[in-house]
């Protein structure tokens, strides 16, 4: 009878036995997150964020359906690149209106901030033969002065029909913030590290964060003027 050769009767030690079945390498690893992840994560965060909080002027009504959208994606690219200066330019026109809302205000004329910034963002039109066209603060204090016009008699619902800001929206921004900023606490809190991107969104969050604050009785995305 011929025997097998030696080589193929060596015992199978312990440690090599233990090192390919006994132990394996972990088939996956699941803190490891792909750079497309990361973009996709951030990208949606920013866009939900930027889009909702910018709340644009009242656009010409003879402009083009494409300009009212480009001057918005414009806002929206500052508030990336230079958030701070979108949020002094909100600041001013909080300003602006609180200073309009405390000169009309008065109480038969049921004058809120929201009718104060529907002005100063060119909500009111005028159409008569000596002017046509929009109403801006300081003409509109004229044309009442020299009674050329009458205090407009608008409801502040009437303002908040016109504006866009519903619900859903709010809520989706919600939920995609707290799912990011939840991420990024518990990838902190176990000793990860975050991405540069992911650092930088979170600062973009705060922003726009206070930026809704700043504009919150601002009408959000009126596509039409009231004409008077």
């Amino acid at each position: 009878m011929q025997h097998a050769p030696s080589r193929y009767l060596l015992p199978i030690s312990l440690s090599s036995l233990n090192a390919t079945s006994l132990d394996p390498e972990p088939l996956c690893n699941c803190n490891q997150r792909s750079i497309l992840d990361i973009i996709w994560s951030c990208a949606s965060t920013l866009f939900l964020c930027t889009w909702v909080s910018i709340h644009p002027n009242v656009p010409d009504p003879n402009e083009e359906g494409w300009k009212p959208l480009w001057r918005r994606l414009k806002i929206m690219y500052w508030s990336i690149l230079a958030p701070e200066l979108v949020l002094t330019w909100a600041f001013r026109q909080y300003v602006g209106a609180k200073m309009i809302f405390r000169q009309y205000k008065e109480p038969e004329r049921n004058w809120t901030m929201k009718h104060a910034h529907f002005l100063q963002m060119g909500g009111f039109h005028l159409r008569s033969k000596e002017y046509s066209g929009v109403l801006d603060p300081q003409r509109f204090g004229d044309f009442l002065e020299k009674q050329k016009i009458s205090f407009p008699d608008i409801k502040e619902e009437e303002i908040k029909d016109k504006s866009k800001a519903d619900g859903l929206s709010k809520i989706v921004l919600l939920v995609q913030t707290l799912w990011f900023v939840i991420q990024c606490i518990g990838r902190h809190a176990q000793g990860l590290p975050l991405a540069q991107l992911e650092v930088v969104t979170l600062a973009i969050i705060s922003s726009t964060s206070l930026l809704s604050l700043v504009w919150f009785s601002k009408p959000f995305d009126v596509s039409y003027p009231i004409y008077l």
